[in-house]
């Protein structure tokens, strides 16, 4: 792989604002096909860290791509020119090449996905998390494993050697159907660590074929968001025998419920995680998913700390330009939302749409920055409490994180705000961007002179003495783009 080291003295010459805007650019779609990279992970990463992530996320070839478009954009052409006269390959075309999941039939188009190397494709075929080592043999094992997992490590050596009486071996799995080996026990539905014959460390589902129809689900729902989302659980194989079907998905470390319990994450970092989990929920919406269970159990945390939504087993796919979806109720006891509690006429079904899994994405937001706790308390109140929109925000200390909880927890669905609209709230702004809003419409002392600009007696009255999330979110008419107009000398 062609060496960045010239990125690198490329990038040390942006200004410090300049590297924050090269980074903002990085979190945005800025390119189709690429993948945005998380602000969560960019917010504190130095030209170094912003390099890495670059190589995680891109092709060698794809980081120059990127790199000279948001140059461009930023119009530090000089830096472009520099960029053309070291760049060993000024090319910006790829190899048309696919890559297969294992036993889907399913291929991706390569160009589309802005991989340029075949370590790429075997990177993301083995579907390991983004840091993940390259697929290797370790000579002294019985068979191949590819360590990657640190949690996990004990036992998978131990499978990696167990003699093959020991095993058992389905299509291109191994796995050991004991307690020993157990990740968890969900109702009927049993998960073990196991192995892919190439090495790939997996996280198994072995479910019954009386769940078969649920299996499928599953498996149409993992197969649409195969390498389209950075914050989903990846698919890496499946397959059968007479009593159980099986599907192998990427291996993780914790649950979220482990790992805000047992590593008690401080406060910025369970807003990245907060961040992260909406992310994913994006990337469902995106593609017409309606995950139908968010809940703390259903998300994990790899072993390179993102955040991933899992478990679709219940999940729905909306047809083209549909916008609820009539089902069976699913859920778990106090992660639904307002209207699937309370019932429908005993001659239909719920109706689940997106606002749906806005209400309960709020409800694990908060849970995720109280460290733990519901709004709508526990117990057997919690479910009347969700009907009847009684809750409490007394754990949260932050004015925009209560503002942006209560919002998605609202019990009218209408009223409830987009995917979109969630991750636009303050609460996820940048302080410069704060500094930006607030300069437009004058709420601090830093930006007092900018009241100049307005004669909006009604405005000065509606800021004044009001905690920030307060007046932006009730200043309707001053809108997004104003903002910028107003403060783009800042840039």
């Amino acid at each position: 792989m062609e060496d960045l080291s010239f990125m690198f003295r490329l990038l040390d010459d942006l200004s410090k604002s300049e590297l924050k805007r090269f980074k903002a650019h990085l979190s945005e779609d800025t390119l189709k096909g690429f993948a945005r990279v998380p602000w969560g992970r960019l917010e504190q990463a130095d030209v170094t860290d912003t390099v890495g992530l670059m190589k995680v996320y891109y092709s060698v070839r794809g980081c120059k791509e990127m790199t000279q478009h948001i140059l461009k954009t930023m119009g530090r052409l000089d830096l472009i020119e520099r960029f053309g006269q070291n760049s060993q390959d000024s090319s910006t075309g790829f190899t048309n090449q696919t890559v297969s999941g294992a036993g889907t039939g399913v291929t991706e188009d390569v160009h589309t996905l802005r991989l340029g190397s075949s370590e790429e494709v075997n990177r993301l075929s083995s579907v390991a998390t983004p840091s993940a080592p390259m697929a290797s043999t370790t000579s002294t094992n019985r068979r191949n494993w590819n360590p990657h997992s640190e949690r996990w490590r004990k036992k998978l050596h131990e499978l990696a050697n167990l003699e093959d009486s020991k095993v058992t071996r389905v299509g291109g799995l191994i796995f050991v159907p004991d307690e020993r080996f157990q990740i968890a026990l969900i109702g009927q539905t049993e998960v073990l660590l196991g192995l892919r014959d190439d090495g790939t460390e997996v996280a198994i589902k072995k479910i019954s074929h009386s769940y078969f129809k649920k299996l499928q689900q599953e498996l149409k729902v993992f197969l649409k968001l195969r390498f389209n989302s950075l914050h989903v659980v990846q698919y890496v194989d499946s397959t059968s025998d007479k009593n159980f079907g099986y599907i192998a998905m990427q291996l993780c470390e914790f649950n979220l419920d482990e790992y805000i319990k047992q590593r008690q994450p401080a406060v910025s970092e369970r807003k990245r995680i907060a961040r992260e989990v909406l992310d994913g929920l994006k990337d469902l919406h995106e593609n017409d998913v309606i995950h139908r269970d968010i809940k703390p159990h259903n998300v994990f945390i790899d072993n390179d700390g993102w955040v991933r939504l899992a478990d679709f087993g219940i999940s729905r796919i909306l047809d083209p330009d549909q916008t609820t979806q009539v089902t069976d109720r699913a859920g778990t006891k106090c992660w639904e939302a307002t209207e699937i509690i309370s019932g429908q006429p005993e001659d239909q079904k719920p109706r689940y749409k997106r606002s749906t899994d806005i209400q309960v994405a709020g409800m694990l937001v908060y849970y995720i920055l109280s460290g733990g706790k519901h709004p709508f308390g526990e117990g057997v109140r919690c479910p009347t409490n969700i009907v009847d929109g009684i809750y409490t925000l007394e754990h949260l200390t932050d004015e925009e994180a209560k503002d942006l909880v209560k919002r998605m927890i609202n019990v009218n669905p209408k009223e409830r705000p987009r995917i979109t609209e969630v991750l636009e709230h303050p609460y996820f702004w940048e302080e410069d961007r704060k500094e930006m809003f607030l300069g437009a419409v004058g709420n601090v002392k830093e930006v007092e002179k900018y009241l100049d600009f307005s004669n909006d007696e009604n405005l000065a009255r509606e800021i004044q003495g009001k905690s920030f999330s307060t007046w932006k979110t009730q200043l309707n008419h001053v809108t997004e783009d104003e903002m910028v107009g107003s403060c783009e000398d800042t840039y």
